[in-house]
């Protein structure tokens, strides 16, 4: 985000085209791209949209509704560790409000959330991975505990331990 407070867009950003539609409507032409989505929750900061191409049933993304790079680019200057935060609340939040949770055999406990990191990522904006049930996971693409799929937790502290690098 700029200093102004404007939302800035990648042109060839499938994401972008999506938060874009959704701030500016008048503005945004859902021709332009391919992938355009459904947005099935937002805030003023956040979307979540279906998977468009899901491992499991309910796999979701959350995404910043302006552009913001890939895991590797992630810094504490920005802000970025409390974005992350906010994208985790908000993808737990979406799932609770499924109503699946309502049955005590079903749990939040049985969901995963990560983010793929470069080079594994399909996109270049931030997106956050919900996926429910975990337990129904088969693809090594959202394997825990890899380094190329990693929880909220892990890429907090990569980005720390970067920024504690790269200030020394």
């Amino acid at each position: 985000m700029d200093t102004e407070g404007q939302k800035d867009y990648e042109a060839n950003c499938d994401f972008c085209a999506i938060v874009k539609e959704l701030n500016n409507p008048s503005e945004a032409n859902e021709h332009e791209h391919k992938n355009v989505r459904e947005v099935l929750r937002f805030n003023e900061t956040l979307a979540v949209i279906k998977d468009h191409r899901p491992t499991i049933e309910h796999h979701y993304l959350v995404i910043p509704r302006w552009h913001v790079g890939n895991p590797k680019t992630l810094s504490t200057d920005n802000n970025h560790i409390n974005l992350i935060l906010q994208m985790l609340d908000f993808g737990k939040e979406f799932l609770e409000s499924c109503g699946w949770f309502s049955n005590e055999e079903v749990s939040m406990n049985d969901a995963r959330f990560g983010f793929h990191y470069p080079p594994f990522i399909s996109e270049e904006h931030l997106h956050l991975h919900v996926l429910y049930p975990a337990s129904e996971i088969t693809s090594r693409k959202y394997k825990e505990d890899s380094w190329f799929f990693v929880t909220p937790a892990q890429l907090i502290e990569t980005i720390r331990k970067k920024t504690k690098q790269v200030k020394a």
